[in-house]
């Protein structure tokens, strides 16, 4: 993927492709099966790097969870990221530098639908 003169995001960060690389391939050789969203997904589809990333966005089954986090951890990712929006089906894992990964994990409900979030107070 071609990068274009990215520069850190607001929060001073940037996630660069090569990071996001290595973390995919990471996930890839742990046999985590995950669907990148965000805005990576926009510029691998668009096949160049339009904006800064501040980390990569990760959609994945709950019954993953066990396997991500120790493929993550075995990398360095393996500290939770304050954000004011966290909740236990979104999160964000980082290795206190360059990588980071906003997390979603879902439950799927059937072959075309998944559930996300809490059922709880509908949050």
């Amino acid at each position: 993927m071609q990068q274009t003169g990215a520069v850190p995001d607001e929060h001073g960060h940037e996630m660069t492709s090569g990071a996001a690389t290595t973390i995919l391939s990471a996930l890839r050789s742990g046999g985590v099966e995950v669907v990148v969203s965000g805005g990576w997904a926009v510029d691998a589809l668009l096949g160049e790097q339009t904006r800064p990333h501040g980390a990569l966005d990760v959609w994945l089954p709950a019954r993953q969870f066990d396997r991500l986090v120790a493929t993550l951890a075995d990398i360095g990712l393996d500290r939770l990221y304050p954000w004011g929006d966290d909740r236990p089906w979104n999160f964000v894992l980082h290795d206190g530098g360059s990588l980071r990964v906003d997390l979603h994990v879902y439950e799927p409900v059937d072959a075309s639908l998944f559930h996300y979030g809490s059922a709880v107070g509908g949050d």
